[in-house]
C-alpha cells in the first residue's frame, strides 16, 4: 500500500474510461500530498482486515485502523 494521496475531485463515472482495463468505472482523481510516494509499513497493512473469501484487503476500515493510518501519515503529509 502506498500513499499519501488526497481526493482532488468529486467521484464520478469513467473519468479515465480505460483505466484498469475499464473494470472500475467509479473513479476519483487524486493528488500526492506527501513529499514523495511512501510505502505504508507492513505492520499497518497487515493489521487491516482482509476478506476471508479472497484474501484481499477490505475497502472499508474501522475507526481504529483509520486512526492508525492517520497517525502514521501525520508526519508525512504536506500542510496546505
Amino acid at each position: 500500500m502506498f500513499g499519501i494521496w488526497l481526493a482532488d475531485c468529486e467521484g464520478a463515472r469513467n473519468l479515465i474510461p480505460k483505466a484498469w482495463g475499464g473494470k472500475f468505472p467509479f473513479q476519483v482523481r487524486v493528488k500526492l500530498i506527501s513529499h514523495e510516494i511512501e510505502e505504508v509499513p507492513e505492520a499497518i497493512v497487515m493489521s487491516l482486515s482482509t476478506n476471508n473469501s479472497n484474501g484481499r484487503l477490505n475497502n472499508l476500515l474501522n475507526m481504529e485502523l483509520a486512526d492508525e493510518l492517520l497517525k502514521w501519515a501525520s508526519g508525512k503529509a504536506k500542510l496546505e
